[in-house]
């Protein structure tokens, strides 16, 4: 094969793949049609979901909701070109499993580290991540496509959240154990849309929890205790007063809570400390 025949075919791969690529800008509107979204498996223990790209790529997202440890697999598919299509070479899917540490998983605000099980290389995605450039966007990795749209939508099926590292599930997902819970008195907590989220692990003692509510007078800060009794004396932890509220008390999503009040005892801080009905 002479060098001048080598050229042309050479030329004429690069242009019939660069052809038969579908074209087009994507950005991250977080819509379900936008990148095909997939509720694969939901149950008490794993979710999982998927999302796919024009060009046959396959995105996966699953949670461990034991662990709340999240792990991602990338299914990318080899674009096709002239010896391809001619049957000389077979296209081969490209799967690359990564590991997933969340520092934030918010709504759409998503901060996460992606790690290839294989080399090592961690990839920093967040939710502008994955809006990519309208020129030739398909040769972007399907991880950073779609990633952080897909582990916002995980976190929509599973229930959490994810603020400064620590997974939170909404409560109705772990009264229960609550409920059972002997060894410890206090989980941080938020408040998103209307219901509360509480962190998968308990703090490790009263004084952990007293130094998080302390924290700063801010809605972000807050606890749910086992009982009336401890809610109060973490409300009281801030300066000694409290308040109760029992506002909403009984409707869906709402549960009794005491407030830090300030000196003048009239002014409440907006941190919470909830508790379960009927302790």
């Amino acid at each position: 094969m002479n060098k001048k025949f080598l050229s042309v075919l050479l030329s004429l791969v690069l242009i019939i793949t660069v052809v038969i690529q579908p074209t087009g800008a994507t950005d991250s509107t977080n819509t379900d049609n936008e990148y095909n979204f997939e509720l694969i498996q939901k149950d008490e223990n794993i979710v999982k979901v998927k999302a796919t790209r024009d060009n046959g790529d396959e995105l996966y997202a699953t949670m461990d909701k034991n662990t709340s440890e999240v792990t991602m697999e990338a299914v990318e598919k080899q674009q096709q070109n002239l010896f391809s299509i001619l049957g000389v070479t077979e296209s081969v899917n490209e799967t690359t499993l990564y590991t997933v540490d969340i520092e934030t998983l918010d709504g759409p605000i998503v901060d996460a580290t992606l790690t290839n099980v294989d080399t090592g290389q961690a990839m920093k995605i967040s939710e502008n991540v994955d809006r990519v450039s309208a020129q030739l966007p398909l040769l972007v990795p399907v991880v950073q496509w779609g990633g952080s749209a897909l582990l916002a939508w995980l976190a929509s099926h599973a229930l959490s959240i994810t603020i400064a590292g620590i997974t939170a599930y909404v409560i109705t997902d772990l009264a229960a154990d609550i409920k059972r819970n002997k060894q410890y008195n206090y989980w941080p907590a938020w408040i998103r849309k209307n219901d509360i989220y509480v962190g998968g692990e308990a703090f490790p003692n009263d004084r952990a929890a007293f130094n998080w509510i302390n924290e700063k007078n801010s809605g972000e800060y807050n606890v749910f205790a086992r009982t009336l009794s401890k809610a109060d004396q973490a409300a009281k932890s801030v300066t000694g007063l409290s308040k109760y509220n029992s506002e909403h008390q009984g409707a869906e999503g709402h549960y009794p809570h005491y407030h830090p009040l300030e000196p003048d005892r009239v002014t409440q801080f907006k941190n919470h400390a909830w508790f379960m009905n009927g302790t």
